[in-house]
């Protein structure tokens, strides 16, 4: 009888101990954030955002912002977010190491700005322009819906996660597509990190982790009151949680102009500056190309594969049957830097400052899975012609000189180029002229006093022709020293100045 009795309280507590198994870190996250009730999500918040891509030094983070509020609006149904950001004018009171506050940023971006996604549209919303298309920006702005804890306990149990128990806690690694997936929950269930795998030119397979820590309860909703979301090893946005709602209708609907949004085909207009010598416009985004004796040589590869592909079939055409040996690269930014792989693909050299080698080496040893460029299909392996102070590229006809720039507030490692035959100038970012109809600035541009203190310390003074890789045109050295303040408007520009007065 007493075997009986032991025995049944034996098999009654292996069947409480397998209930209790069967209940995963997922199922118990779910009930305590209420997965299965909730539609929605709004969230508000302050602290910093990082402009992803744009660091001073690669020794540095991303450029920071302040952010006095950030709301954010989630619709899981809909797969769609709605974020409203109201930013500060950067001071140096929360600065980062290596992290030099810039107030370019702050300007370019405003002070308030509004980011949607639903499905496969993204757009941005300004009081000047309440519809801007960001096609760009949908697959970041989907891993950060998927990446909150509602959301990506609803995925871990939509795609029926596995969960491994840790000394923890518990975590979950899963693949949907070309993405992958993993999460961190602690010993009480909670989730406390989140890392996705999204595509980036420069850094393939990029990894985004969100932190999550000091979970509370928001009017009955459990959420985490400290969010830090890391993208390429760097803080993208770190918030202090304010309040939490849940379902709350969400109302986010996809304007026509995004709806029937077609991307403009890639344009590469070319303007003759020298023999040989052409700047090579499209977009807000611009290149050089120079053509010598049996290869050439093209200043800038920005944003993209496919731009960087649009501006090599341009050189083809405009020099056939001539390799393209070197690719010079000014800075690190993003932007600027994205279609580089393309280049390597066709066998050209990166002539880059020597600061930026071993940052390339280690952002494209990256995995390429999610979406090969021609680099990574090819296998290429980069060559690097770095450029401590003083680089020159001749063919015994023509030099072009390629010199560090000193003292920018802008990157602590750009690169200008200079003709001295053709008198031709070319720098990226912190100076490009305005249109020629413009008023002169009333007080001097910080840009073109920087641009014109480095030519002159290098000698580099003999210049006509001024080829910003921005801007609508090709400026003169009128233009420059006007804008630096070191030379008077006449005739029209006096005139300009004289109306907008």
């Amino acid at each position: 009888m007493n075997k009986v009795v032991i025995r049944g309280a034996m098999m009654a507590a292996a069947l409480a101990l397998s209930s209790c198994e069967e209940e995963s870190a997922i199922d118990v996250a779910a009930k305590n954030l209420n997965v299965a009730t909730t539609n929605s999500i709004l969230f508000t918040g302050n602290g910093m955002s990082g402009v992803v891509g744009q660091q001073f030094s690669n020794a540095g983070s991303w450029a920071q912002i302040p952010v006095t509020n950030y709301t954010a609006t989630i619709d899981y149904a809909n797969h769609a977010s709605h974020v409203q950001i109201t930013r500060a004018e950067p001071s140096d009171a929360d600065k980062l190491p290596n992290t030099p506050f810039r107030k370019e940023y702050f300007e370019f971006l405003g002070a308030n700005g509004e980011e949607f996604v639903a499905g496969d549209k993204a757009w941005n919303a300004t009081a000047a322009n309440p519809a801007a298309p960001a096609m760009a920006a949908v697959e970041d702005r989907q891993a950060a819906i998927t990446a909150t804890p509602v959301g990506f306990v609803k995925f871990a149990q939509e795609n029926k996660a596995p969960v491994r128990k840790t000394r923890r806690g518990a975590d979950t690694t899963f693949t949907v597509g070309k993405h992958k997936y993993y999460g961190r929950f602690n010993a009480a269930n909670d989730l406390e990190l989140v890392q996705e795998w999204i595509d980036n030119p420069v850094l393939g397979d990029m990894l985004i982790q969100t932190q999550y820590s000091d979970y509370k309860n928001y009017g009955g909703v459990h959420f985490p009151s400290k969010i830090t979301r890391i993208v390429g090893e760097h803080p993208a946005l770190r918030l202090t949680v304010t309040g939490v709602k849940a379902n709350v209708p969400a109302n986010i609907t996809v304007p026509d102009d995004v709806k029937n949004y077609q991307a403009p085909p890639i344009v590469v207009a070319e303007e003759l500056l020298a023999p040989g010598v052409w700047h090579l416009r499209g977009g807000s985004h611009h290149s050089l190309l120079i053509d010598q004796t049996d290869h050439l040589i093209v200043v800038e590869a920005p944003q993209t594969e496919a731009r960087s592909m649009a501006v090599i079939a341009k050189a083809k055409e405009l020099v056939p049957g001539k390799p393209i040996k070197y690719i010079v690269n000014t800075h690190t930014h993003f932007d600027h830097s994205g279609g580089l792989r393309t280049y390597v693909a066709e066998g050209a050299t990166v002539v880059t400052h020597a600061v930026n080698e071993e940052f390339y080496k280690k952002a494209w040893a990256n995995p390429r899975t999610i979406n090969p460029d021609a680099m990574a299909q090819k296998k290429s392996a980069p060559a690097f012609q770095a450029v401590a102070d003083k680089y020159t590229l001749s063919d015994g006809k023509r030099s072009v000189e390629i010199y560090a720039m000193k003292g920018l507030n802008h990157t602590d490692a750009m690169l200008m180029v200079y003709l001295p035959t053709e008198k031709v100038i070319s720098v990226a970012d912190i100076y490009a002229p305005a249109p020629a109809d413009a008023a002169p600035p009333e007080a001097p541009i910080p840009g073109a006093v920087a641009l014109i203190e480095n030519m002159e310390r290098v000698g580099a003074t003999e210049v006509t022709k001024v080829a910003t890789l921005h801007g609508t045109r090709v400026g003169s050295v009128e233009d420059l020293l006007i804008d630096a303040g070191r030379m008077q408007p006449k005739g029209a520009k006096a005139k300009a100045k004289a109306k907008a007065k």
